[in-house]
C-alpha cells in the first residue's frame, strides 16, 4: 500500500488514510476559505470517497454555499476544529 497516506486534526483525535492520488487539488481565494485559513487563500485536495477511511475519532460537518451558490460539506474536529 505505497500509495496510502495518512494525516490527522492537531489534537490527535482524528485520524484518516488517504489512498490514491488525488482527483483534484486546489487553491481557494474566496472569502469564505480565506476566513477559514486565516490566509489571504485555502488549499484543499479532493480524493474519490471510497479512497477515504477514517481510522479514529468522529467528524462534525456544516454545509455552507459556494460563491456559485453550491452546498459545500464542510468536515472537522469537533475537539480542536482541524477541518478535515
Amino acid at each position: 500500500m505505497s500509495d496510502a497516506r495518512e494525516g490527522g486534526c492537531q489534537c490527535g483525535a482524528v485520524r484518516y488514510r488517504v489512498v490514491g492520488e488525488p482527483v483534484m487539488v486546489g487553491v481557494c481565494h474566496c472569502m469564505q476559505c480565506q476566513r477559514q485559513s486565516g490566509s489571504a487563500f485555502g488549499m484543499s485536495f479532493i480524493v474519490p470517497k471510497e479512497a477515504f477511511e477514517l481510522l479514529s475519532g468522529s467528524l462534525k460537518t456544516f454545509t455552507r454555499t459556494s460563491d456559485s451558490s453550491r452546498p459545500v460539506v464542510c468536515a472537522f474536529c469537533p475537539e480542536c476544529g482541524t477541518r478535515i
